[in-house]
């Protein structure tokens, strides 16, 4: 992974680019091993200007409220979103993988209420999409715990796509809303001492 970053930046540097894009992708990538790198790359993302080999200035935005999340910051992360959930800034992700982004960080830190007024929005988009399956796992997560049979009806309905897809991260986020989904169920239906037996 270095090394591949080592030569994007070299290439962008010898091509004139903004490291923009750079800072950008590693602070993605290591927001998943090591969030104090994640964080200096993304402060650094935020001097660099935006240049045509960036994502575009709604998707950079919409990376600042998946880091202030990432780092707990939520006043930043809402103040971020705001022009996107004003409509002032648009690209065919947004809004919706901006809401997702907030209905996970609620789910994380246990605020269902917010979590499903997030995930709410996001709903009708997710439903039936197989490019938004992990949205229909964050939606089955939150739903096991507040409407177990609208989140088993999601399950069923979505089921089939889960099956063909070949994406591996999609069908992460599905399997973490199913596995949430079958203990509630498994919680309901059994005896904790079946319970036991089940999850041992």
């Amino acid at each position: 992974i270095d090394s591949y970053f080592k030569l994007y930046k070299r290439r962008l540097r010898e091509l004139g680019y903004s490291l923009n894009n750079y800072y950008m992708k590693r602070s993605l990538v290591y927001i998943h091993m090591d969030l104090d790198a994640a964080a200096a790359n993304f402060y650094r993302f935020l001097d660099a200007p935006i240049d045509s080999i960036s994502d575009g200035k709604a998707l950079c935005q919409n990376h600042q409220v998946e880091m202030y999340l990432a780092m707990d910051e939520e006043e930043k992360a809402l103040r971020a979103a705001e022009p996107i959930f004003a409509g002032k800034l648009k690209s065919h992700a947004l809004p919706h993988s901006t809401e997702h982004k907030f209905a996970r960080f609620y789910l994380g830190h246990g605020d269902l209420t917010k979590a499903e007024e997030y995930g709410r929005r996001i709903l009708r988009k997710a439903d039936g999409d197989p490019y938004h399956m992990h949205y229909i796992g964050t939606l089955m997560s939150i739903y096991s715990v507040l409407d177990p049979e609208k989140a088993l009806r999601l399950f069923r309905t979505n089921y089939p796509l889960y099956l063909a897809s070949k994406n591996p991260w999609l069908r992460n986020f599905f399997e973490f809303g199913a596995c949430h989904l079958f203990t509630r169920i498994a919680k309901d239906a059994l005896p904790l001492d079946g319970l036991a037996a089940l999850t041992a």
